[in-house]
């Protein structure tokens, strides 16, 4: 954490602000989940990219040249928001896909082009996840991935990854899916998604 300055021209250092966390807590002018969110908050500067990511034997992601009907395979086996693109495989990742470009992509039956693909960085598992964060954000996106010792993939890492850090962990298919059918078949969407793209993705449940 960096040294933060308030009006009064005073420095506080990390282990300040964490003592007056503590008193806080202890005199209970927060409550104990903030107090918790707030250690964590503390505790990030310690975390690297192996602590946070998702490990790659958990990554779903989509060949370069897929087919729409791979493609709509995948989407429908494995919701996600963003997946890694790769070439052979998944030692071999060209960037990063939104859900909607691929649903555009089965939608007009056509190929995973290297057009729609987003470049992303590329992290040593021992890199600090201050590091990580602010690559994502000098590159505008939010998706990284981490390399092991010989340079193979170890995992990735998103947003979401580092806020389940902080807040515990929460359901994948309830945070990350665009879209997704219970077991009812009824269609659950972001209140966000544009009617355009909702078309597109209703297409691959509903095909």
């Amino acid at each position: 954490f960096r040294r933060v300055l308030f009006r009064s021209e005073r420095y506080y250092s990390a282990e300040e602000l964490e003592f007056v966390v503590e008193e806080s807590l202890q005199g209970g002018m927060i409550n104990r989940g903030a107090g918790r969110v707030l250690r964590e908050l503390f505790d990030l500067g310690a975390l690297t990219a192996e602590d946070v990511m998702v490990p790659r034997v958990q990554v779903d992601g989509v060949r370069l040249d897929a087919t729409h009907e791979e493609i709509a395979a995948l989407l429908r086996a494995t919701p996600h928001t963003r997946y890694p693109v790769y070439r052979e495989d998944l030692d071999d990742i060209v960037g990063v896909v939104h859900v909607r470009d691929l649903a555009a992509i089965v939608v007009q039956r056509r190929t995973l082009a290297p057009d729609v693909v987003r470049s992303v960085p590329f992290v040593p598992s021992s890199t600090p996840l201050q590091t990580v964060v602010k690559r994502m954000r000098d590159q505008l996106v939010q998706f990284a991935v981490v390399l092991d010792e010989h340079g193979g993939t170890a995992g990735i890492i998103t947003p979401d990854d580092v806020s389940t850090e902080i807040l515990g962990r929460v359901d994948e298919s309830g945070t990350r899916a665009e879209i997704f059918e219970d077991a009812g078949g009824r269609l659950h969407v972001r209140s966000e998604e544009h009617t355009s793209e909702l078309q597109s993705l209703a297409y691959l449940v509903c095909r």
